[in-house]
């Protein structure tokens, strides 16, 4: 398995979500919520690359943005390996259903 980074969820969130609002959420939104969905903290990474790539905030405002990015992005991983896991999973199960039943037919 590759390295997985900022980027790549933002790419899977532009694949599996075009039709979403791609306006910024605030990071008080978002941590408002005890459990922000997926597309909230892709939102909220996009927010924050597009204020380092600006970089008008002070140094240490840029460090603490970074910081919080890294955590989203380590956050968002987990949950896709997770995702992953469990899609990987289902289709194991429906194999299985379908050879049995193929089986059946015999």
């Amino acid at each position: 398995m590759t390295a997985f980074d900022c980027t790549d969820a933002l790419k899977l969130h532009r694949l599996w979500s075009p039709t979403l609002s791609h306006h910024p959420t605030t990071h008080s939104t978002i941590m408002a919520k005890k459990h922000p969905t997926l597309e909230e903290q892709l939102r909220r990474l996009e927010a924050i690359r597009a204020e380092l790539e600006r970089a008008e905030l002070p140094i240490e405002d840029l460090v603490k943005l970074y910081e919080e990015g890294i955590a989203i992005a380590e956050h968002v991983r987990q949950r896709l390996q997770t995702v992953r896991q469990r899609i990987i999973t289902v289709g194991k199960q429906l194999g299985a259903s379908d050879q049995s039943s193929s089986e059946e037919d015999i």
